[in-house]
């Protein structure tokens, strides 16, 4: 059952809907050329009301992230851009999303969604994670790094490949948050109060919110970890992860923050 206020889950439901057009593609973004997504098209400050809008507009459009995780000889590839401009062809290298972390990335989102956390699964919402390590798996990649020289591809994949691994996602990215708490209303409050969401690979479902910390809440790692890289994820209704999503199957993908690879700009301003 969800947590999210009543008046806004009935504002916001959507009857179940079978779209003939919704089909899993999980090519890389030069094999299957769809229109991408860019960050410009989604402003900070939106109403619930518009955040819905605008994610049904992405959906419609067929617009997908920029150099998007891809399925290469049954492993979940991304390609790695150390640059947010758009159009590079030629990534500094790959690395691989183990299965079980696509699942839990899954899992986390449809779990937010059930208990009312979050509500969309793109950037103005349950759109980015980041990736956190332990302390003591730091210590031990340091080690590592100093005995066998590990390359920056190679830390990476460790980090990736690290089974305690955990998800800090800042949900409601873009809702606006009136200063007021009487002006937020209850909807608003209770989304600002369980926008830090931490999901780990080991037991998915087991997502927590962490405690409110006033203002706009944003988190950020807890003590005895640290951030060591982020993803972006938006839905489309072609794509390669499929997602339940308030009554419709959706698929979404992942992408890679290098410089800011995933949701790219159009005009290299760097922002």
């Amino acid at each position: 059952m969800s947590l999210l206020p009543l008046a806004a889950a009935a504002l916001l439901s959507h009857a179940p809907v079978a779209a003939p057009d919704v089909a899993q593609d999980c090519a890389s973004q030069w094999e299957s050329p769809k229109p991408i997504h860019f960050k410009k098209e989604l402003p900070f400050d939106q109403t619930l009301e518009e955040m819905d809008r605008r994610f049904e507009e992405l959906l419609a459009s067929g617009r997908r992230l920029e150099y998007r995780g891809f399925r290469r000889a049954g492993r979940f590839v991304l390609p790695y851009f150390n640059t947010n401009l758009t159009g590079m062809t030629t990534p500094m290298y790959e690395v691989v999303f183990p299965d079980a972390l696509v699942d839990a990335i899954r899992v986390h989102a449809e779990t937010a969604f059930a208990r009312g956390y979050a509500l969309y699964p793109f950037f103005s919402d349950f759109g980015h994670g980041h990736l956190m390590h332990s302390d003591a798996f730091n210590a031990a990649l340091a080690e590592r790094v100093t005995r066998e020289g590990l390359s920056g591809q190679q830390q990476f994949q460790a980090a990736l490949d690290d089974p305690d691994l955990k998800i800090l996602y800042h949900a409601s990215e873009q809702l606006v948050f009136p200063g007021d708490a009487r002006a937020r209303g209850e909807a608003i409050e209770f989304l600002r109060k369980h926008r830090n969401i931490v999901g780990g690979v080991r037991e998915p479902a087991a997502i927590v919110a962490l405690p409110d910390l006033g203002g706009v809440n944003t988190a950020g790692a807890p003590a005895g970890w640290s951030f060591g890289g982020m993803f972006y994820v938006s839905a489309a209704r072609q794509a390669c992860v499929p997602i339940a999503h308030r009554g419709r199957a959706l698929y979404f993908d992942i992408g890679l923050v290098g410089g800011v690879a995933g949701l790219s700009n159009d005009d290299g301003d760097g922002n």
